[in-house]
């Protein structure tokens, strides 16, 4: 999966992490969805049954409309935004 990052507008509610958005070239499909929950993020089913993929992690939430092709992801608390982000866009692009 090729994933394209864009830094978003700063969030003054973001704990001092600008939101970024990944977009990715396909969309957000259930098997993309299974398969993060097979990796143990954490799913809001309620957000899921609304449309709306929201997985969250001890150190960042992702979220995005479920049948489009962009994540928008918040990194949480004092964790080093940047290497989870990398981690995190390196995971995607190795799921096929």
């Amino acid at each position: 999966m090729k994933v394209i990052r864009t830094i978003l507008q700063n969030c003054g509610a973001c704990g001092g992490h600008q939101p970024v958005m990944f977009k990715l070239d396909r969309p957000i499909t259930p098997l993309l969805m299974e398969t993060l929950r097979s990796l143990g993020f954490i799913e809001s089913a309620h957000f899921t049954k609304a449309g709306i993929l929201y997985f969250d992690t001890p150190n960042l939430n992702i979220t995005g409309p479920i049948g489009s092709d962009k994540l928008t992801l918040k990194c949480k608390g004092p964790s080093d935004c940047e290497t989870i982000l990398n981690d995190f866009e390196n995971l995607l692009t190795k799921i096929v």
